[in-house]
């Protein structure tokens, strides 16, 4: 039997993970209600984020889920709430104002309706096609479903006592709310779309996966417990050759400190077997020195233009090792110029190229800011996604950090194929990495940051 919903105590259940952008904006508004009756529970699969500690920031009841199913997240937080109504709303909407929750729960007085679920809007910078989808499903007609069982629980409401007689599926990965609202519609009770009750859903209802972020800085040892022993075993018996290859115009000092931090940065690889150099510059054959260093090749006479590309200077690096050391499995390739890597890269970058069975595998910053490209008027092109928050972004364009590393079967570079067909990118969030130090201005500025960074 329903209950008389009249001031009757609310349970909002907010599923989580990694949320960080949206819970602040999220619990705001729901604590900002106008109907103050409500508790809110959390259930978070395993945020690796900032999301619990904001959304401790309010009074919340948090949960966590291991292995998670949507429909078996909601019937964790019904069986710890204790509210006569249960509301569902997605840890990245935000209930669009301080009647919402009002508004959204007012029809369930009635016998009949097994459930509410409420508008949701794009924002100004969603996608054209999250806006599209939004608009052509989410219309302005309030509408009583006898027949159609469409319910979405990112923005729904229903009472405890019907959820009783229809839990949730905790069996399937996705469309729960669709599979219960068949159920209830199959057995004479009807859903109620309530307009008026709208929250803002950047991502829309046909949301994609989320792209893969940033590798952790975690010690080195996390990414190994990730791939099989077998795995590791490849790695510390195949020949594994860095490149070194370099040219620029610095002075002998300096070019010393770029080459040495590099060197010192492909000694600290576990599975890194010998290092080589290859340069067109004599004085640095002459004054270069490691433990690791197998040889330093200078570069044949047509290999000194400036219309070479790096390719070439690759390929002819690696038929001089093969030459005088044998058949290489795998070349790593690091340039000085580009020396801010973070920790462990190499070995990161070698596991995760096993771990995905790729190819090959290149450094990539996510660039968030805007790049504008010039028309064949030389004029820029600007459109409103340019105007898009950066952390709001879905698909950022990728900086190659190809200098910093990039690693590849050498069978590739035997095939003047170099990237393979099947290419893994490795994500640097750190912006220092960006800089490239090829000339005595940059080397200059580098020691103005080094200054700055310094300075108490």
């Amino acid at each position: 039997m329903k209950k008389n919903i009249k001031n009757a105590k609310v349970s909002i259940i907010i599923r989580v993970k990694n949320e960080e952008k949206w819970i602040t904006s999220c619990l705001r508004a729901v604590f900002s209600q106008t109907y103050k009756n409500f508790e809110v529970i959390l259930v978070d699969n395993n945020s690796s984020d900032n999301t619990i500690k904001k959304a401790k920031e309010f009074k919340v009841k948090i949960l966590n889920i291991n292995k998670f199913f949507p429909g078996k997240a909601i019937n964790l937080g019904i069986k710890n709430s204790s509210g006569d109504i249960i509301v569902c709303l997605s840890g990245h909407c935000i209930p669009k104002n301080n009647s919402w929750l009002k508004t959204l729960i007012k029809n369930l007085n009635k016998s009949n309706v097994a459930g509410v679920y409420g508008r949701q809007e794009p924002l100004s910078f969603s996608s054209p096609n999250d806006k599209r989808d939004l608009i052509l499903t989410f219309g302005l007609d309030k509408k009583i479903q006898k027949k159609d069982y469409f319910f979405h629980n990112a923005n729904s409401a229903f009472q405890k006592t019907i959820w009783k007689k229809f839990t949730f599926n905790e069996k399937i990965k996705n469309i729960e709310d669709r599979e219960w609202g068949k159920r209830v519609i199959n057995n004479g009770l009807q859903i109620i779309y309530e307009p008026n009750a709208s929250v803002y859903h950047y991502h829309g209802i046909h949301q994609n996966q989320k792209s893969e972020r940033a590798i952790s800085i975690a010690n080195i040892m996390d990414e190994i417990e990730g791939i099989s022993k077998n795995k590791l075993k490849n790695l510390n018996k195949s020949k594994i050759s860095t490149i070194i290859p370099y040219n620029s115009n610095l002075t002998l000092p300096q070019a010393k400190t770029l080459l040495n931090y590099t060197l010192m940065e492909a000694e600290n690889s576990q599975f890194n077997n010998k290092i080589f150099i290859s340069t067109n510059n004599d004085n640095i054959k002459e004054n270069i020195k490691s433990k690791s260093l197998k040889k330093i090749f200078l570069r044949p006479k047509f290999l000194k233009s400036d219309i070479v590309g790096i390719g070439d200077i690759i390929y002819n690096c690696l038929e001089s090792i093969e030459k005088k050391f044998g058949e290489q499995d795998i070349i790593v390739v690091m340039d000085p110029s580009q020396p801010f890597r973070p920790k462990n890269t190499i070995d990161k970058m070698l596991l995760k190229l096993k771990k995905t069975h790729s190819d090959s595998i290149i450094a990539v910053y996510p660039e968030a800011r805007n790049i504008f490209v010039t028309n064949k008027d030389n004029k820029i092109s600007i459109n409103e996604s340019n105007f898009i928050p950066r952390h709001f972004k879905k698909n950022l364009n990728l900086i190659s950090l190809f200098g910093l590393c990039f690693i590849t079967y050498a069978k590739y570079i035997r095939e003047n194929s170099y990237f393979g067909k099947n290419i893994a990118k490795y994500e640097i969030e750190s912006n220092i990495s960006n800089l490239q130090i090829r000339n005595k201005k940059d080397y200059s500025n580098l020691k103005k940051i080094s200054k700055l960074i310094n300075e108490k």
